[in-house]
């Protein structure tokens, strides 16, 4: 899929930050993964959340994003190397609405508490 970089928080990763000058555009595949792993079919220990968080990591290496539709399991910080919050704070600054809504990376939060369930798998 096109992504178009207007100074949102989808950007190439060398834009991150930066002020926004001029329209660009990148390709990005758009890649789903559904199913049940192999590793619960069989009813073993797969970890998950560890699977995940590898799957995170290497999006991040390579510059790439996840859809904000879909539950994250990284840290704040993380989640900042993967979007560019510089237009964002900016405008929550300007229309005084910082404590007034959730941030994007609250959103995205699984309802379960990530860090006990990684904590968790750790013992398999």
């Amino acid at each position: 899929c096109k992504i178009i970089d207007n100074g949102g928080m989808v950007r190439s990763p060398e834009n991150h930050g930066k002020e926004f000058k001029d329209t660009q555009s990148k390709t990005y595949l758009n890649l789903g993964i559904y199913g049940t792993p192999k590793g619960i079919r069989q009813s073993t220990d797969f970890k998950t959340l560890h699977s995940i968080r590898e799957w995170e990591s290497f999006v991040r290496s390579v510059g790439g994003f996840q859809h904000t539709y879909c539950d994250s399991m990284q840290t704040e910080e993380e989640f900042r190397e993967m979007f560019d919050h510089s237009l964002w704070e900016k405008m929550r600054e300007k229309y005084e609405c910082n404590t007034a809504f959730n941030t994007v990376y609250e959103k995205t939060r699984p309802e379960v508490d990530v860090w006990k369930w990684l904590e968790e798998e750790e013992h398999w």
